[in-house]
């Protein structure tokens, strides 16, 4: 029985060096389905806002005041009347916080 011409030979491999742009298209097309499993992946959550208020109580609570006095202070600007003087402060640089800290505690009386 004779053997089939296609039968049995194996193909020759191609042995000759991939061309430059047949890299630079693989380069591509690689590039290309990492950017694709990347827009599928959810965004990333947005950052947490600090809260403005935990600010002003940690720049309070650095002063050098008398437990009391800080007390004084907190609960003052704790009222719910004062959200705008707390907003104020909370963005002031800290050589006004402190001279309004130390009015306000002088105007008191203590």
């Amino acid at each position: 029985m004779k053997r089939l011409r296609g039968e049995g030979k194996h193909a020759k491999r191609d042995v000759r060096p991939k061309s430059r742009m047949s890299k630079i298209g693989d380069t591509i097309a690689t590039t290309l389905v990492t950017l694709q499993h990347e827009i599928k992946k959810p965004a990333p959550p947005p950052p947490a806002m600090p809260n403005s208020d935990g600010i002003l109580w940690q720049r309070l609570e650095n002063m050098t005041l008398t437990t009391d006095q800080k007390l004084m202070v907190g609960t003052f600007l704790a009222h719910k009347d004062q959200k705008g003087m707390r907003g104020f402060l909370s963005g002031s640089a800290e050589v006004t916080f402190q001279s309004w800290v130390f009015k306000f505690l002088s105007d008191a009386g203590l």
